[in-house]
């Protein structure tokens, strides 16, 4: 008996042992399923009316005691020093142009 007929048999053993033992256990793992009677009532929604009135007030109570801002004028000027600073990286920047070559008459051979 080779190697491989020794694997095969081995392994075909014990999925069928598996598939003993889960067959075995099933029944006994198995959720109980719901009652016929249970499952044909139908179901009855939340209302939700008093929830969302009740949310709507907070919203309103919540907005009215925002405060102004007080840098609200400042807002553009600030904007724009920040433009101009993301503007100074590299990123942003035009790359510099490249040197001509040289202009050599000759020429050139390269030896490795």
């Amino acid at each position: 008996m080779n190697l491989w007929e020794m694997y095969l048999t081995t392994v075909g053993i014990l999925f069928l042992l598996y598939g003993v033992v889960r067959l075995c256990l099933w029944d006994s793992l198995k959720l109980p399923m719901p009652k016929e009677e249970e499952s044909k009532q139908p179901g009855t929604a939340i209302d939700a009316t008093p929830l969302s009135k009740r949310l709507e007030e907070c919203k309103r109570h919540h907005a009215a005691e925002l405060p102004e801002s007080r840098n609200a004028f400042k807002k553009p000027l600030m904007v724009e020093q920040r433009r101009e600073a993301i503007a100074q990286l590299a990123f942003f920047q035009k790359p510099a142009e490249p040197e001509p070559p040289e202009k050599d008459d000759g020429l050139t051979c390269m030896f490795v």
